[in-house]
Formats: structure tokens, C-alpha cells, sequence
């Protein structure tokens, strides 16, 4: 049971952060969306600031099991790249309320921000498989060795700049179809023939 309300807690407050930003939601509307009383919601959660920390939690975990998922297996690196990519921006397209609100909020209070970036821990775990993506690709021959260094943070780099180009010209397309452009991008500037 409090497994169940959790998850509804989280659900909803992703709805009301998507409608109205981190600084608009308010703790009654995520309550009564959920189906909870106020004091419930605060059982579970401290503030908005705690609850859109275990909301990221969800998130990452989401996306870590997705990006680990196409580490295994025996395919060619372009294969997993691309893989790995879509996985990465299927999952901002069905959360992307919620990383808009880290990246609007880097934007507006630089990298210490007001609370709602401090949690961190995602973007490690997506670099940690885009390293070891990368150490696959230097492996196989399909990346060169000079600079293997830097291509994990290209690598999630190009991501994160597809992301805030969604975010800042439209969502008209989904960041899914422009997968097939990031790995050419990806494959010509790191790649071994380059």
C-alpha cells in the first residue's frame, strides 16, 4: 500500500510540474491529485524540494536500467550507439517537464541553483554508461583511441544539447527522430576513419 501511494504521489507531482514548473506546484494540488490527504503527502515527502528529489530518483532509475540494457549483447557499437542514444532520448520525451525544470533552473541560478538542480546523481550514472559505451567502441575499432577521453562527455553532451534545442526552439518533432543525426555526428567526429 504505501509502495502504491508513492507511486501515485510521483506521478502526479510529475503532472503538476509539467503543467506548472517547480516554483508553481503546490504540495495541495500534487496531494489531491494523488488521491491523498496534504498531511499524507507530507508523511512522505518533506517539501516540493524533496519530492522532485525521489521524483529524479525515479527517473534515473528508469533511465540507468534503460541505458544498461543496451550495453548488453554482442552488437556492433554503431548498433548500440544508436540504441543507446534513443533509449536516452525516449526517456527526456516521456519526463522532459521534469529535466526542463533542471535546465531552466541551471539557466536562471547557474550551477549552484535554488534546490532544484542540486541532485546530481543521474547525470553521473548516464555518464558512467556513455564511458563505458565509449571504452566498447575504442575497443572494437569503431572509435579512435586519441581523445577516447572526451567522448563519454561528447557523448552525453549531444544529448543534453538536443534536449535544451527542444526545449528552447519547440517540441515539434520527437527528440527520437533525431537520433539517426546524432550518431552520424557522433561516428564522424570520434570515430576511428576520422
Amino acid at each position: 500500500m504505501k509502495l502504491a501511494t508513492r507511486a501515485a504521489i510521483l506521478e502526479a507531482a510529475e503532472e503538476v510540474f509539467a503543467e506548472h514548473g517547480y516554483h508553481g506546484a503546490r504540495m495541495e494540488e500534487i496531494a489531491s491529485r494523488a488521491g491523498v490527504a496534504v498531511g499524507t503527502l507530507y508523511n512522505y515527502f518533506e517539501d516540493r524540494k524533496h519530492l522532485l528529489g525521489a521524483l529524479l530518483d525515479s527517473c534515473g532509475a528508469e533511465l540507468d536500467a534503460r541505458l544498461a540494457a543496451t550495453l548488453k549483447g554482442r552488437a556492433p557499437f554503431p548498433e548500440r550507439l544508436e540504441a543507446f542514444l534513443r533509449a536516452a532520448v525516449q526517456h527526456l520525451d516521456e519526463h522532459w517537464r521534469v529535466f526542463a525544470i533542471l535546465v531552466e533552473d541551471e539557466l536562471a541560478f547557474g550551477r549552484g541553483g535554488s534546490g532544484a538542480s542540486e541532485h546530481r546523481p543521474m547525470l553521473r550514472e548516464v555518464y558512467a554508461a556513455g564511458e563505458k559505451l565509449c571504452t566498447l567502441g575504442v575497443r572494437q575499432g569503431a572509435l579512435r583511441k586519441r581523445d577516447a577521453e572526451l567522448f563519454p562527455s561528447l557523448l552525453v553532451g549531444s544529448i543534453h544539447a538536443l534536449f535544451r534545442h527542444q526545449l528552447f526552439v519547440g517540441r515539434g518533432e520527437p527528440l527520437a527522430d533525431r537520433v539517426p543525426a546524432l550518431v552520424r555526428f557522433f561516428l564522424q567526429g570520434a570515430g576511428a576513419g576520422s
